[in-house]
């Protein structure tokens, strides 16, 4: 996949629709703000890259779509009608949505597992992380029931909407208590992203190989140096969250800057 343009930014794991340290009505005014900002600012020279996980969850019926994914889609419309691209890359949360965002027209481009992209003289890899992660036996077995195309159209058939977002809601209470524990549990954090390094590794020598990877999932911001090739360095980055952290990536000059937002 190519992409044009001067700007690349990069957010995930908003989780809106999910509590956080904020509010959600606050936190969703906040990315609408930053993203609208971003978009009127940079117009079609500007690329966003949601790298998974902007919806705690995202689900939508033939018919129905939940508040949140209607919410959000109206976002990334407002974003588009700026002249803006944006590329959804799938998380965990939000992965059940790849049929209805590759039809709804607001997307640029969806992306369900990885994927290289080339920029200019650049390649950026972008992957949530979830499936990297996903280590034990039933981690790995729920990862491939959820991604599957058939659970999904038998969870749209059976499901109404109503038992569906409190099945949802239930769930991702686990998932967001699991995320606290591995925010303050540096040595988990740690492990996350080790793990993630050396899927940049694996990779590379199987020929995956990119300036930048970008990954999320894990809601800790950081950016490190992998290896260095011909003089130029590789790098691992995650984007952290806009749940805890309200960070995202902008690549400037070819290098990766990581941001915060500073909340008052």
């Amino acid at each position: 996949m190519k992409i044009t343009g001067d700007y690349v930014i990069a957010v995930s794991d908003a989780h809106l629709g999910g509590e956080g340290i904020l509010t959600i009505s606050r936190r969703f005014n906040m990315l609408e703000e930053f993203m609208l900002n971003k978009a009127r600012y940079f117009k079609e020279k500007c690329t966003f890259i949601l790298l998974g996980d902007m919806l705690d969850f995202g689900f939508a019926w033939e018919s129905v779509v939940t508040n949140q994914v209607a919410e959000f889609v109206t976002l990334i419309s407002k974003v588009k009608d700026e002249g803006a691209r944006v590329i959804w890359v799938l998380g965990n949360h939000d992965q059940w949505l790849a049929d209805f965002l590759s039809q709804c027209g607001f997307v640029s481009t969806v992306i369900e597992r990885g994927a290289l992209i080339e920029w200019h003289s650049m390649k950026i890899y972008v992957e949530h992380g979830d499936r990297v992660l996903a280590t034990s036996w039933i981690d790995k077995r729920v990862q491939k029931i959820f991604r599957s195309r058939f659970f999904r159209k038998l969870f749209r058939l059976l499901v109404h909407p109503d038992l569906a977002v409190r099945i949802a809601s239930r769930w991702s209470a686990t998932s967001r208590e699991q995320g606290l524990r591995w925010i303050n549990n540096p040595e988990v954090i740690e492990a996350c992203h080790a793990r993630l390094i050396d899927y940049i590794r694996e990779l590379w020598n199987d020929g995956v190989r990119a300036d930048v990877y970008l990954f999320g999932h894990v809601h800790s911001p950081c950016k490190r140096v992998v290896m260095v090739e011909q003089n130029k360095s590789v790098w691992y980055v995650n984007t952290g969250d806009w749940l805890w952290n309200f960070s995202w990536v902008e690549i400037i000059n070819g290098v990766p800057c990581l941001f915060r937002k500073k909340i008052s």
